[in-house]
């Protein structure tokens, strides 16, 4: 048996001392005043009514809202993304729990005042991939800050981007070359294979560059005025 339930299993001792039972109302202001009064002034109920408050507090803690959906379900189910079954038990446990029916009050509250959130650049425009292509020879790399020699160009609609590894481990660095030079240009962003984003600015040169970056494989998008470009399998 646990040691925090030790006193419990102890009768009255001749001493006089208060049943476990009385000591577990003391803990919970429920105790007779002369009960109340010998555990304060006993070294010995002192500790039992301090062991056992623990051991009440901790499986208090355990039992918490076991029973509850968790938070993401609950609001999978205002969304209404739950299947007809298990939406008839949350509801049927939410008109019962005080905590359930605070949440979805709050959830909704959200949801009501959530804005309208207007599509970005890299989301509405037009998505073109962009290929990659052999170096000419002799090409400087004197247009990409900092580069090293692992140079990969690549080539799109009107576009040719420029992409090294930087001086830094877990570095990235870009150029961008339009043809019409009056395009308008965005970002860049690197998404990751987990789903990660990165966002770097492109400068008035058409440089861009990308810092601490996680290895791992990521997917390199260019935004433009009326185009994506989409570079694939970019190693990191």
């Amino acid at each position: 048996m646990p040691a925090a339930f030790s006193a419990m299993s102890m009768p009255p001792s001749a001493a006089g001392h208060p049943a476990p039972e009385a000591i577990i109302a003391f803990i919970d202001g429920d105790a007779a005043p002369e009960v109340e009064s010998h555990i304060q002034g006993c070294v010995t109920c002192a500790a039992d009514a301090d062991e056992l408050s623990s051991a009440q507090s901790n499986l208090v803690s355990r039992l918490y809202r076991f029973d509850c959906p968790s938070p993401h379900r609950l609001g999978e189910y205002e969304l209404g993304l739950v299947e007809p079954l298990e939406r008839t038990q949350i509801a049927s446990h939410a008109l019962t729990c005080d905590f359930c029916m605070d949440e979805l009050r709050t959830l909704r509250g959200f949801i009501a005042a959530d804005p309208v959130i207007p599509e970005s650049l890299l989301e509405k425009a037009r998505r073109v991939l962009a290929t990659i292509v052999a170096p000419a020879p002799g090409l400087s790399l004197a247009g990409v800050r900092g580069a090293d020699t692992q140079l990969r160009l690549y080539q799109a609609e009107g576009a040719q981007v420029s992409i090294s590894s930087g001086a830094e481990l877990g570095s990235l660095i870009g150029l961008l070359v339009l043809e019409n030079a009056e395009s308008t240009v965005g970002e860049a962003r690197l998404v990751s294979a987990d789903g990660d984003s990165y966002v770097a600015t492109i400068d008035e040169f058409g440089n861009f560059e990308f810092e601490d970056l996680p290895s791992g494989n990521y997917v390199l998008e260019i935004g433009l005025a009326d185009e994506v470009i989409v570079i694939q399998q970019l190693q990191v």
